[in-house]
């Protein structure tokens, strides 16, 4: 629940899940289980609210260290980030392409997309750190934030504002500009360890390493924290 500490438990027995994604089209979740290399699929029952037990396995051959996972809704593509590969592929795991490699991305962590305009967006915190946006096709490449980033790990978007938000784990806050990097703007700053990141109705969703918590306040004033899950 995003309004209560009421949680259901959908799915365990990772080794390390590290990413994850939800086709609305075919109410299916992509799971990233990184220490087997694994991309996994399952669907998802709205009424129950549950997963199917078995799931299947998409690739088995992920790069080392993958850890984030995007969905394009529009053309039914998965977009995968490990440390060093942007690869995009299918939603059954075929026709994978690599669009980044090592000669760009040195350690990737977290990516977004935005498929009416046809971006993706990406944090690599190796340093200099820096965000990156690339079209969906794989060309275009520009580093569109250098300058006071300590470790950039997640990212979110707004569609409608054109907005995207991040989270930096050295600097300890969350931030946000416009998609070519300008009008930056600190939501929240003194946090403890902010990692994961989303954006969702005019509210922000991010996890807390350090206290092994959710939160979530207003996107643009950091106004209204509230803890949505403790422990």
């Amino acid at each position: 629940s995003i309004s209560t500490e009421k949680y259901n438990l959908l799915k365990s027995g990772f080794l390390m899940a590290r990413g994850f994604a939800y086709n609305y089209n075919q109410s299916e979740f992509y799971v990233i289980d990184a220490s087997n290399r694994q991309l996994w699929s399952f669907e998802f029952n709205q009424t129950s609210q549950t997963l199917n037990e078995s799931g299947q396995v998409l690739i088995n051959d992920l790069p080392h260290d993958s850890r984030s996972i995007a969905f394009d809704w529009i053309t039914n593509k998965l977009y995968l980030l490990s440390s060093e590969r942007l690869i995009v592929c299918d939603v059954k795991g075929h026709n994978r392409l690599v669009l980044l490699n090592e000669t760009v991305i040195q350690e990737g962590t977290g990516l977004t997309i935005d498929p009416k305009v046809g971006y993706l967006f990406f944090t690599d915190w190796h340093y200099p750190p820096y965000i990156g946006r690339i079209s969906l096709d794989g060309r275009n490449f520009t580093k569109i934030i250098t300058q006071e980033l300590g470790a950039p790990i997640a990212l979110t978007i707004d569609t409608i504002t054109k907005r995207i938000f991040w989270t930096d784990t050295h600097l300890k806050r969350i931030e946000f500009s416009s998609y070519n990097g300008r009008n930056r703007y600190v939501v929240m700053s003194g946090l403890a360890y902010p990692f994961a990141l989303a954006f969702f109705n005019g509210r922000l969703y991010w996890t807390d390493r350090s206290n092994h918590s959710i939160f979530s306040a207003n996107a643009l004033s950091g106004q209204n924290e509230t803890i949505i899950q403790r422990g």
